[in-house]
């Protein structure tokens, strides 16, 4: 069932975006905190993801290295580790990243924390471009308020304009939670339910796979 979510004319999507059905894709390696290790540390999550994938028209190998409790600078500090596994295979490899909440969480609300976020995330961003990697990278996720500081004015003033300026293709994962609340979340109104990390994957999937070359 396809998911219909921000649409590629939105203000966000200002960057010069990779053209439709143009890159080569083999590996997809998934980046991030609790949520999107919720929704793919399992080998039967990678596997239903590969799965949502392939009948989507396209064959790829589905990692992740996402560590619950992670800011950015702790995915920056392990990004050299990370990415060294990925070595010769860098230009077909799709790096997808959530990361962000946990700064909001600790150091929001905004702009508390906003400058830091800012530099962790080009830094990461611009060594995953510099080593040939292709990027997607998301929006942070709406909380459900009280649950944590609101991640909107984050993603409108930091997070947005990265995406613009170094993603292949964006993801925004925002819209997707926020239009998804009442089902995506768990009791806490951080983390996904069962539920939301099978629209979580869906939605990965559709957002990039029509950015590749089918089978």
């Amino acid at each position: 069932m396809a998911i219909s979510y921000q649409s590629d004319t939105s203000p966000i999507y200002a960057g010069n975006f990779a053209a439709l059905n143009t890159l080569v894709v083999n590996d997809v390696l998934v980046l991030g905190a609790s949520i999107m290790n919720a929704c793919f540390d399992s080998a039967s999550d990678r596997a239903d993801a590969e799965a949502r994938y392939l009948a989507l028209g396209k064959t790829v190998s589905v990692s992740e290295q996402a560590v619950g409790g992670w800011k950015s600078l702790d995915l920056l500090s392990n990004l050299t580790s990370i990415l060294s596994s990925f070595s010769g295979i860098e230009s077909t490899t799709l790096v997808v990243i959530h990361i962000g909440g946990n700064d909001i969480s600790t150091y929001g609300p905004y702009p508390g924390g906003a400058s830091n976020l800012d530099v962790n995330l080009r830094s990461i961003c611009e060594q995953v471009k510099s080593e040939g990697f292709l990027l997607a990278l998301s929006t942070v996720t709406y909380r459900i308020p009280p649950a944590s500081n609101p991640s909107d004015p984050y993603n409108t003033n930091v997070v947005n304009n990265i995406i613009s300026e170094f993603s292949d293709m964006p993801l925004d994962l925002y819209t997707l939670t926020f239009d998804e609340q009442a089902t995506w979340y768990s009791g806490d109104g951080i983390h996904p339910s069962t539920a939301g990390e099978n629209t979580t994957r869906q939605y990965i999937a559709e957002q990039t796979v029509k950015y590749m070359v089918l089978d």
